[in-house]
């Protein structure tokens, strides 16, 4: 039979056509198969993460926009502990799901880890047995939310060697958790969520007899400007933003002096997936030392080393990079828009 393009296209279609019968026959002959295994899974870590019981009922709590369901289980009608099924999408590899067990007075009895995808070898090590997150998270109450943080982030928490963002996204996982215990349980009040951006620019701003707050937009990102007043200016504290990130938004507080010099950056948000990103985090770091010597004003240096300028780079992480020093550029223009004094070179306010 002589070869047509028609022909061509039928042979393509039905091959094409069989195929995903093919699959999704086996998606329904499977589907059952994978439900039961998530709540055989479900059911055993119940009995991982509590004491002995004989009944439980659970609640569906909405936190942060996702459900977190509290499974209240009894012993001969008595309580005898909490297991939350608890998540966070702040994982190196996305979404976490965990089965967090507490005592009825709020402490962590264990953690079985449900779901997910980080690095093996790596933030795969929550899911160990004896692994120093499960050990923190048992020595350190999340009640108290200053603490329960990472030793590097000013709390009290170990972490996993070369896995901090894993790390981090597993005990904001039991946050979570604590958090839909209180409201379900009524034993203690949950922890106020701290505000990270609010955090850093109460630590960044001035003594001051009067802080005016000008909210505008720069770049179409919403900017917000403190300037701290006694007699005349002292300082100003900008929360400025990007969508730059190498994984999305990251958010600073910048922190300028009356002439407009950088004095300080605070990172209150950030969802990199790259663990060279999280330097900038630190309290000395090359883009911080950078920001403090070359004004976003002079526009022929405030450009990496390597495009011709003369800001330093994170090794292994230049679009977050990129990022931090744009951001700090949008809280620069900011002070050009909200104070009239402003002079656009090499830095200055005029007053």
């Amino acid at each position: 039979m002589k070869s047509t393009l028609f022909n061509m296209v039928a042979v393509l279609f039905t091959i094409t056509l069989i195929a995903s019968a093919a699959v999704g026959g086996v998606y329904v002959l499977t589907e059952g198969e994978i439900k039961q295994q998530e709540e055989n899974a479900k059911t055993e870590a119940l009995k991982n993460v509590l004491p002995q019981f004989d009944s439980s009922e659970a609640t569906v709590v909405a936190l942060d926009g996702m459900d977190i369901t509290v499974n209240e289980a009894k012993a001969d009608g008595t309580i005898v502990g909490y297991a939350v099924e608890t998540r966070t999408k702040n994982g190196f590899g996305g979404e976490i799901v965990m089965m967090v067990g507490f005592d009825n007075d709020g402490n962590v009895l264990n953690v079985n880890v449900l779901k997910q995808a980080e690095t093996p070898g790596l933030g795969t090590k929550m899911c160990d047995e004896d692994n120093p997150l499960l050990a923190s998270a048992k020595a350190v109450s999340p009640a108290d939310a200053a603490k329960f943080q990472v030793k590097k982030d000013g709390g009290e928490l170990d972490a996993l060697t070369a896995a901090t963002i894993s790390t981090r996204a597993y005990y904001d996982a039991i946050s979570r958790a604590y958090r839909a215990f209180c409201e379900v349980s009524g034993v203690a009040e949950a922890p106020e969520v701290v505000d990270p951006m609010a955090e850093a620019v109460k630590a960044l701003l001035p003594e001051a007899v009067t802080v005016e707050v000008v909210e505008l937009k720069v770049d179409e990102l919403p900017v917000k400007v403190h300037i701290a007043k006694n007699d005349a200016v002292v300082g100003y504290v900008v929360e400025s933003q990007t969508d730059k990130g190498y994984a999305g938004t990251i958010r600073l507080a910048v922190a300028f002096d009356a002439e407009a010099n950088v004095l300080n950056v605070k990172v209150a948000e950030l969802h990199e997936s790259l663990e060279e990103a999280f330097e900038m985090c630190a309290e000395e770091n090359p883009l911080l030392s950078s920001v403090k010597s070359v004004s976003p004003a002079n526009t022929e240096a405030y450009r990496l080393k390597s495009d011709g300028g003369e800001l330093d780079a994170l090794s292994g992480a230049t679009v977050s990079t990129m990022a931090y020093y744009d951001a700090v550029a949008r809280a620069y223009r900011a002070l050009e828009i909200a104070n009239e004094g402003f002079a656009a070179q090499k830095g200055g306010v005029n007053e």
